[in-house]
């Protein structure tokens, strides 16, 4: 049945996980995605490409708001030429666009009129003006809306210390894709939902880890002519991430780079002359980048996205990340460097490799291998569902949706009927 779905925006997370639904929904639904933030500041715009394939425009608040086209392009000329002058005019422009979000809201609705809208989770810290008060006219407009969260939060949790994380705060909606079948188990349930909110049924699993995604997205970076990264010819290539972990180390970055360091370090020893770094977008310099920099052979990426590197790389090396599940669906070969979780992490018990720095110097390079298991991962990520891709349910789902949008039948009672 022919529907109107929009997708809306607010970081890079949200962009990959909505292109993967996009890419799988009935080529008879219009599709638009659009991001609250200029699309110049999304750093994997790159999977556009995948949108284009499928004629999904991908819009920024300037498609509909001067005054932000016109921050936009302030900004790009002040990068251009350095001029703080250039920069303060833009910023001018972005302050009266965002004094004037409520009316560019129900410009951005009326104009597209959408019968399904997708957001994402809102975490403590709150989202842009704008994402609220498109959130609160969907909501007061009466469209059914899903609401995603972001990564999987369990992967290198220490069992002692899971009933310490109280989930943040999230937007009510109507469907919750929750991340992974455990996350939803352990912090989405009704009776765990923060200020009495629930939803009426669940989607588990992270639509970007659906394998046919994945595989897409790697053929689309494969045969891409702009690839960033390139693989030595006859060389083994590695990539190696760093991790964003702030309930360990209280916080510190510097402990959780000084692992990067070492790997790096033992690579090179390794005489591997392709060494891709890729620290976690959400993290700061710290003084031990400088040296983990000029360690030979290190390329660092940190504009690159983590499927394009790992779409070259023979091996991958990274702490405890869910990027590790997108590498596992690639069959790549694994070691995990897990120093904080006592061992515990989810990805030894998939037979992955996994070992603390200090043990790298005793570590066979050739011994890192791709034999685990991955039945025990979908389990994990989406459930009992055997084919490991979560977006058929959230197809189902949306059909149902538009098939009873005119009548009485409420979302909940559609759910009960699906499951």
């Amino acid at each position: 049945m022919q529907g109107r779905i929009l997708y809306i925006c607010r970081q890079n997370n949200d962009f990959e996980r909505f292109v993967a639904i996009a890419d799988a929904v009935n080529k008879s639904h219009t599709q638009w995605l659009f991001h609250t933030q200029a699309l110049e500041r999304v750093k994997n715009r790159h999977l556009a490409g995948i949108l284009a394939d499928r004629k999904i425009p991908l819009w920024d608040p300037g498609k509909f708001c001067l005054y932000f086209k016109s921050y936009c392009g302030l900004n790009r000329l002040a990068r251009t030429f350095k001029s703080r002058l250039i920069w303060k005019m833009g910023q001018w422009f972005l302050s009266r666009s965002e004094q004037n979000v409520k009316s560019l809201a129900s410009t951005i609705l009326n104009r597209l009129n959408p019968q399904v809208v997708f957001f994402c989770y809102t975490a403590s810290d709150a989202p842009l003006p704008l994402y609220r008060e498109l959130h609160a006219e969907v909501r007061k407009r009466k469209i059914p809306v899903f609401i995603a969260s972001t990564g999987i939060a369990a992967y290198a949790t220490l069992t002692s210390s899971r009933e310490s994380i109280i989930p943040t705060a999230q937007l009510p909606g109507d469907v919750l894709l929750s991340p992974s079948a455990q996350d939803f188990e352990e912090y989405y349930l009704p009776e765990k939902t923060m200020k009495g909110e629930s939803f009426s049924k669940l989607v588990a699993g992270d639509p970007r880890l659906a394998k046919p995604f994945v595989l897409k997205v790697r053929d689309y970076y494969q045969s891409s002519p702009t690839l960033k990264v390139k693989p030595g010819l006859d060389q083994t290539s590695a990539v190696v991430f760093g991790s964003n972990v702030p309930y360990l180390c209280e916080g510190r970055q510097e402990p959780q780079d000084l692992i990067v360091l070492r790997i790096v370090q033992w690579l090179a020893a390794k005489n591997v002359h392709k060494i891709f770094v890729r620290f976690h977008p959400q993290t700061s310099w710290t003084p031990l980048r400088d040296e983990i920099q000029s360690v030979p052979g290190v390329v660092t990426c940190s504009e690159v996205n983590s499927s394009e590197l790992l779409s070259v790389a023979q091996i991958v090396i990274s702490p405890p990340s869910s990027v590790l599940f997108e590498a596992m669906i690639l069959g790549k070969k694994i070691l995990v460097v897990d120093d904080f979780t006592g061992k515990t992490s989810t990805f030894q018990d998939y037979g992955v490799n996994t070992i603390e720095s200090k043990d790298l110097i005793t570590q066979d390079l050739e011994s890192i291998d791709n034999s685990y298991s991955l039945k025990p991962v979908i389990k994990y990520v989406w459930g009992d569902l055997e084919t490991g891709d979560c977006r058929g349910r959230v197809c189902s789902k949306i059909e149902l949706v538009l098939e009873h949008r005119n009548s009485s039948l409420t979302l909940g009672r559609i759910e009960t009927q699906l499951l």
